[in-house]
């Protein structure tokens, strides 16, 4: 993703404390994430859980191009400018999500590893996953001084906002993916209410929780997703690369030597360039200047309909089948 932390103090970083709806920006920074969550922790099972969220996969794995012009020209047709701040207010974040995830996932991947046709076992591979981005979670937060957290902080945003968002995504499932019919004007605000419910009851404050899933439930997602107090093992990971030791971009196999810092310094100048896409009114203008900046590369850093071939995973102690 990175995971829930790192996009929010990056864009609290980069955002006015004065700002207007900076909140909606936050929210927004969480990029499509939410959808991952939709139903968990709801005592009724929802209908199209599973395809709502596929959804948030696809909108990781599509051309990110034509969403972020659909969200810029829906913006600029509200009819109120209460609607309309609101709205670029989140797209903002939106902008920021994509930089972060296109510049930091080929790293990620690379030390994390992913299913090929030899090795089908996804569980094991989006654990190590989930393991390496909450660390990252956790060294960031130190890197700036920031204690503690909490999640419902990082989620905060009224029901009318949400919903305002929430039926964007309506209507951009209905023009984008028309057999998405399963995204309704709820699905956002439900999917945000549900992510929210599922990391407040992992943040551990403490530390009691996550030492009881590490005794009880350590090879679990509900443990690698869980903040520890600390990272007992960077000595040996090198989780933020700080080192600098060679990486290989999973799709072409070109070495870097880049750190994560390096990596997010370079996602808020992508950010900073992207920017100005909220102040164009003509939908020509929009849709070509979001299809220059995206280069055809997705949310996981690589170009449209590639394959990933390189990882060194990071863990080297045994998983369980």
């Amino acid at each position: 993703m990175p995971h829930i932390l790192t996009h929010y103090i990056v864009m609290d970083l980069l955002l006015n404390k004065e700002e207007k709806n900076r909140q909606a920006a936050l929210v927004g920074a969480q990029g499509p994430d939410p959808f991952y969550y939709y139903g968990i922790g709801d005592l009724v099972k929802k209908h199209n859980e599973d395809e709502v969220r596929d959804f948030g996969h696809l909108l990781h794995h599509h051309d990110i191009a034509p969403i972020i012009s659909f969200m810029v020209e829906y913006m600029n047709n509200q009819k109120n400018d209460w609607s309309y701040l609101v709205l670029k207010q989140y797209i903002k974040g939106f902008l920021l999500h994509y930089c972060i995830d296109r510049n930091t996932h080929p790293y990620i991947f690379y030390r994390t590893g992913f299913t090929t046709g030899r090795d089908m076992n996804s569980a094991k591979y989006n654990w190590f996953h989930a393991v390496f981005e909450c660390h990252l979670d956790v060294l960031f937060r130190k890197r700036y001084n920031i204690h503690n957290f909490n999640p419902k902080t990082c989620l905060a945003l009224s029901n009318k906002q949400l919903k305002t968002i929430s039926l964007m995504y309506y209507h951009l499932a209905r023009q984008l993916f028309p057999t998405a019919t399963y995204i309704t004007r709820h699905t956002f605000y439900q999917s945000v209410k549900c992510m929210k419910r599922v990391n407040s009851f992992l943040y551990s404050p403490t530390g009691v929780k996550k030492r009881h899933f590490e005794k009880h439930n350590f090879f679990t997602l509900k443990n690698a997703l869980c903040h520890p107090l600390k990272v007992d093992d960077d000595n040996k990971v090198d989780y933020l690369n700080n080192s600098h030791s060679i990486w290989k971009d999973p799709t072409s196999g070109q070495e870097h030597d880049s750190s994560f810092i390096d990596m997010i310094e370079e996602a808020k100048k992508e950010y900073k360039e992207m920017i100005p896409i909220l102040e164009f009114k003509q939908p020509e203008l929009i849709k070509h200047y979001a299809l220059k900046f995206s280069k055809s590369i997705d949310h996981d850093g690589k170009p449209l309909k590639s394959t990933k071939y390189y990882f060194d995973v990071f863990y080297k102690d045994d998983f369980p089948l």
